[in-house]
């Protein structure tokens, strides 16, 4: 289900249509007050069993100007869940506001979420959306077999950090023996140093390194 109050929000408001017209799974649209979607996890084809949900809030750059309220919108989130199964989709760029993106990432991740234990999933446009949680929807199916939750926040989060994802699983696994998290990767991506560890690690997969640099604004690039 999706929250209706999507509709009123400008970087959002195409969302309500892209998940109605998606044929499995079925979306309804609710008033909802702490999170504003939820996806289901487990939900097979034909299945008549019980459904596990993954509440995800829907945040970017221009709900940031307001970051008290995005602040309370995700501890309400994280203690009515019990800090399960939750996570924020990030626009990173919102038309209009694509030079904002980064920094307000950097905002999420570093004051509001310092200490919550929540997974970020990177959003590179509202019209990506279907596809980015049908992949986050198996990321989670395979890690949740044998990964806690905090593993969980690195393994659904870096797959999405390139402007052609999914980034392969294989180097994905050695993305994170070097990056535990998002701001991690952040550190690498703005220095050469770390620009020069990431050429090497990921030297199996040719311009798999430049499609990660180039997902981030410049102004986080080193030149």
């Amino acid at each position: 289900m999706f929250c209706s109050s999507l509709r009123g929000r400008i970087e959002w408001n195409k969302v309500p249509a892209t998940l109605l017209a998606m044929e499995f799974p079925k979306w309804r649209e609710r008033v909802l007050d702490t999170y504003d979607m939820a996806l289901p996890i487990n939900m097979q084809i034909g299945s008549s069993g019980s459904t596990e949900f993954f509440h995800f809030l829907l945040l970017s750059s221009f709900d940031l100007k307001d970051s008290d309220k995005v602040s309370t919108r995700t501890q309400r989130l994280f203690y009515s869940q019990g800090g399960k199964n939750i996570g924020i989709i990030f626009l990173l760029n919102e038309q209009g506001q694509e030079e904002n993106g980064p920094k307000a990432l950097m905002t999420l991740q570093n004051s509001i979420l310092s200490d919550l234990e929540m997974p970020v999933l990177l959003l590179f446009g509202v019209d990506s959306l279907e596809a980015t949680i049908q992949v986050f929807q198996e990321q989670f199916r395979q890690s949740s077999r044998s990964s806690s939750q905090k593993d969980i926040s690195a393994i659904t989060l870096l797959p999405f950090c390139s402007i052609h994802p999914p980034i392969p699983k294989y180097a994905i696994n050695l993305l994170i023996d070097i990056c535990l998290n998002i701001s991690s990767l952040l550190d690498l991506v703005t220095t050469r140093e770390g620009i020069e560890k990431l050429t090497i690690v990921l030297s199996g997969f040719p311009g798999l390194v430049q499609d990660i640099i180039s997902f981030w604004h410049n102004d986080y690039v080193a030149d």
